[in-house]
């Protein structure tokens, strides 16, 4: 019959042992996989927004002349063909001191 401190002692062993293998696995998977694997994915835009005067004279016209918010200035923009996000669309009004969103 063992010692209960051979056991804890056996026991404790077998975790290492177990710790080293998966370790060991782990480090084969990075070194056999593929380089992208290991950079998180992008995914925001793909490609950046771009700012130009006449989407700032839209973005202006349209929040005085409709009671839409940034959010659904975008939308509407992009209905339109402009490659635009909401938090360009916020940033514009910001710029020129407008609220971001309308009073009802």
């Amino acid at each position: 019959m063992a010692s209960p401190c051979h056991e804890g002692q056996t026991r404790l062993a077998s975790y290492h042992v177990a710790a080293i293998i998966h370790l060991l696995l782990d480090i084969h998977t990075v070194l056999n996989g593929v380089a992208a694997d290991l950079f998180p994915q992008r995914t925001g835009p793909k490609k950046a927004t771009k700012r130009t005067r006449e989407l700032e004279v839209r973005v202006i016209r349209m929040r005085f002349e409709t009671t839409y918010n940034m959010y659904e200035i975008a939308d509407e923009l992009d209905r339109l063909g402009f490659d635009v996000s909401a938090r360009l669309v916020g940033e514009i009004l910001s710029d020129f001191g407008l609220s971001k969103k309308k009073l009802r």
